[in-house]
């Protein structure tokens, strides 16, 4: 066991696992919610084994190995897999790999740019119906290919979450 581990000496530390396996199971009240050591595991080249519940199916999928929650016997198999069957764990690190890219701050941060500018315009149209809230005009967001383009009449409290985003993607890059 490592201890607590400084989040810039992580990939390190995964990089020595050949693979991470994460056993949760479920109790009363609680699931396993997003799955962050999958995604480290993963933005490593370090292969996931996860028990098939919560969040971790959406967060793994087919980049890793799903198992039944609470089933050692499947556990065991599908780590035994990765040592018996050719190729495995180099397609499951590289398929880790590009995974995880969905998770970067940049794409994270892109994935929100893109729903409130989708949801912007769907406010604009809405609101062109009926009288126009106080708007003003964003010009380009820097962080993804919706940065050329110009957003007019966008709601001031889309528009703020907007510079809010924009700010971030600037100081992401």
């Amino acid at each position: 066991f490592a201890g607590h581990v400084d989040a810039d000496r992580l990939p390190d530390v995964y990089r020595r696992f050949d693979v991470v396996a994460i056993p949760s199971v479920p109790v009363p009240g609680w699931l396993e919610q997003f799955g962050r050591v999958a995604v480290e595991a993963q933005a490593a080249g370090v292969p996931v084994v996860a028990s098939a519940i919560g969040a971790l199916p959406d967060v793994v999928g087919a980049a890793g190995i799903l198992v039944p929650a609470g089933d050692p016997g499947a556990l065991a198999d599908a780590l035994g897999r990765l040592l018996d069957e050719p190729g495995l764990w180099e397609r499951l690190r590289a398929d880790g790999l590009g995974a995880a890219a969905r998770y970067s701050w940049e794409a994270v941060a892109d994935g929100h740019l893109a729903l409130l500018q989708g949801r912007a315009l769907r406010s604009d149209r809405l609101h062109s119906r009926r009288a126009r809230p106080e708007t003003r005009r964003l010009v380009g967001v820097g962080a993804s290919e919706c940065a050329e383009h110009r957003f007019e009449a966008v709601p001031l409290s889309l528009n703020r979450g907007l510079e809010t985003l924009e700010r971030l993607a600037l100081e992401l890059q």
